[in-house]
């Protein structure tokens, strides 16, 4: 890629804090190669995390939410917020107890540690993607949801009409399931109207609902005999990213899945 005046752009500067060295080494050597994202700093714990941020003044923080406590994101969601365009990207294992995430003030999105170092690079130019989704996407279509128990039908619905008109209405089963629980969250919990959006971006599918709630969604523990409490770990499961943006009336949640067409990356 290259600038307005044909230049190369300067390199997306970050910093990464996680606890495991072992993880912080992959991450060194996986994103050494590129041209267009810098590592300027590391750190062991959030509380560390939020000096290297300081004395760097990165362009994002790719950060493991559980390298502290509720303090230390308490913390770096200030930071987040003095410092002008960060980003906070969190790449975590999502373990099933521990403090509430994604933090404030500034939350990009979510990846999982699952993913393979080689596809790390390509995975945050993604996430990175979405700051310029609504100039990037290909077309965008919503519809308001009602506060009722038929909300997650009629999403699901239009959803699949929608995928239908941009041909690409193969495999949908996923998309369906995710659309399903991120409407529960928002309508049936929340017991308020929501907005459903579709955008069609150049090799992914993105799917958001917003709703006027800012409580965050959490984990809780799996429990094979309740039906319910299983959405942020499907959504992390069948996605190819994921994430929560605060907004000043509520939240947004939101998933992309490759284009069922084809036109995607391989998984």
């Amino acid at each position: 890629m290259s600038g307005p005046d044909g230049s190369s752009p300067a390199a997306v500067r970050m910093v990464h804090v996680d606890p495991e060295p072992e993880y912080r080494l992959l991450t060194r050597l996986a994103l050494a190669p590129e041209d267009d994202i810098e590592l300027v700093g590391e750190a062991a714990t959030l509380a560390e995390g939020r000096d290297v941020v300081a004395r760097t003044r990165p362009d994002v923080a790719l950060v493991e939410p559980y390298a502290g406590t509720r303090a230390d994101l308490d913390g770096l969601a200030r930071l987040a917020g003095e410092t002008p365009g960060l980003r906070t990207v969190v790449l975590t294992s999502l373990p099933s107890e521990g403090p509430a995430w994604p933090p404030a003030g500034g939350t990009l999105g979510v990846l999982s540690k699952s993913l393979r170092p080689t596809r790390l690079a390509a995975e945050l130019r993604a996430l990175l993607s979405v700051l310029d989704v609504v100039g990037g996407a290909l077309d965008e279509v919503s519809t308001p949801l009602e506060a009722d128990l038929n909300s997650p039908r009629q999403a699901r619905a239009f959803v699949t009409d929608t995928l239908e008109r941009w041909s690409c209405r193969d495999a949908t089963a996923i998309i369906d399931l995710l659309v399903s629980e991120m409407v529960a969250n928002a309508v049936l919990h929340t017991g308020a109207p929501a907005e459903l959006a579709v955008q069609l971006l150049p090799d992914r599918v993105r799917v958001s609902v917003t709703d006027q709630d800012t409580s965050q969604p959490k984990r809780r523990p799996t429990n094979p005999a309740v039906a319910t409490g299983r959405g942020l770990a499907l959504i992390e499961k069948l996605s190819v990213a994921w994430g929560i943006d605060r907004l000043p009336t509520g939240k947004r949640m939101w998933f992309e899945t490759l284009r069922p067409d084809g036109s995607g990356e391989p998984a």
